[in-house]
């Protein structure tokens, strides 16, 4: 690295950083080198501005998961259209789809009927571990097919394609991943967004492993085991809500998940029911996550943009900043399927509109309290709408921590001067409208 103190004054800040980063780097024991990493990075997170970069790498990789459930959701509401129209011509033309042969899903008893399995599905009784727009695919394929070669094609026409159309939609789908050339039990489009889906996909896998918010993304993951680990939480009692909203993903989940086992085994205090015991003895030393080299790369990688935004922007402790209070939040409904989405704007700047994401579960509470319904207090719920910066509300980094609700009694209420309401789309377009003309 470029000696950082030649011919300028180095910064407190930067000094610690510096300080931080050496000692861990130069750790050659495994442990002691996540520990020294565990301290740095604690360090950078009590660093406004560079906890600003943070959270900025994060947003980037979150903005392409948003891009990712919205198209799923529109999906879904395009899958189901087309299941509804198959049922119905099923149920209208008493077809028995007792005997229907499957190519993409299999029987799970006692719904060996496709029909009725796909209906169970649909009422919450069988939980799969695919995403709802594969597993709907894979019935809506499956029944069609059976009606097409029953002789039914009035019942898939509109669905049904050719095999040049059908190439073009696979090859969004698998990618660089094959070539189709033809499917003799037909070719069926459900829903034209869905290959979307997985275009956003591919771009964060390319991303992730090209771009540096992938570095950034790593060193959390493992910030947050390193946490979970100083609480005694172990591979057993992880659940989700012990994850912050940032990284709340299935795979976020199960990297921090093995992350923390790696920790303990490391640190010697590998406890009981270990989920290593289960592994061969040829495996049952190797760590699942924590590779040292790759760690030290990705300490470097982070450590050089933290350095450059120090030295090209005033410190927390050379300039003051005062982040903008929030006054009024605004949270417009919008009707999707199965249930409704929301957006949101702040302090009615219209035009700075961000969708909420779907697993935004803490903030939906506060639509809930918007709404005026009584909602039992909770003290998590409460420090993370008034004072955690990871608040989907507070991460762009313009707006400053804001006590916006507050105990009343055993329930929630917003807090005095504080503002917080639900429009629907139509008042959204009339006040953007209203905005732009004047």
């Amino acid at each position: 690295m470029p000696d950082l103190n030649k011919g300028k004054p180095t910064s407190k800040v930067l000094q610690n950083l510096e300080r931080l980063y050496k000692t861990a780097i130069d750790e050659e024991k495994p442990f002691a080198f996540y520990k020294a990493l565990e301290a740095y990075f604690e360090a950078v997170l009590k660093e406004p501005t560079l906890k600003k970069v943070v959270d900025q790498q994060i947003k980037e990789r979150n903005d392409i998961y948003e891009k990712i459930d919205e198209i799923e959701v529109k999906a879904q509401k395009e899958m189901r259209l087309a299941k509804d129209k198959l049922l119905s011509f099923i149920k209208k033309n008493s077809v028995n789809t007792a005997n229907f042969f499957r190519l993409n899903t299999m029987a799970l008893p006692p719904f060996t009927d496709i029909a009725l399995e796909l209906e169970a599905y649909e009422r919450k009784e069988i939980r799969s571990s695919k995403s709802e727009s594969n597993y709907l695919e894979g019935f809506l394929f499956d029944i069609s097919a059976n009606l097409l070669k029953l002789g039914h094609k009035e019942a898939v026409k509109d669905f049904l394609v050719s095999d040049k159309e059908y190439s073009s939609y696979y090859s969004k789908i698998n990618g660089t991943g094959g070539y189709f050339l033809s499917n003799e039990n037909g070719n069926f489009i459900f829903s034209p967004i869905w290959p979307e889906r997985f275009v956003q996909e591919n771009l964060l896998e390319n991303e992730r492993a090209f771009k540096s918010w992938g570095a950034f993304e790593l060193l959390l993951k493992f910030h947050y085991a390193f946490s979970l680990v100083a609480r005694n939480v172990n591979f057993w009692s992880l659940s989700e809500d012990l994850i912050p909203e940032p990284l709340r993903r299935i795979e976020d989940f199960t990297d921090i998940a093995l992350m923390v086992e790696d920790l303990y085994f490391l640190g010697g205090q590998t406890h009981a029911n270990s989920p290593r015991k289960y592994m061969s003895p040829n495996r049952s030393h190797e760590l699942d996550r924590l590779n040292s080299p790759v760690f030290k790369s990705t300490l470097q990688a982070v450590h050089n943009i933290f350095v450059q935004k120090i030295e090209n922007e005033d410190t927390p402790e050379e300039k003051n900043i005062e982040n903008e209070k929030i006054k009024e939040i605004t949270f417009v409904k919008k009707k999707t399927q199965p249930k409704p989405t929301y957006d949101f704007y702040i302090n009615g700047n219209l035009d700075e509109i961000k969708p909420l994401r779907s697993d935004s579960a803490r903030l939906r509470k506060l639509i809930e309290i918007a709404e005026e319904n009584d909602l039992a207090f909770d003290k998590d719920l409460l420090d993370y709408v008034n004072s955690n910066s990871n608040c989907a509300i507070y991460c762009s980094g313009k707006y400053g921590l804001t006590k916006i609700l507050e105990k009343h009694g055993n329930y929630f209420k917003i807090h005095y001067g504080i503002k917080v309401k639900v429009i629907g789309e139509i008042e959204y377009r009339k006040k953007l409208n209203k905005k732009n003309r004047a």
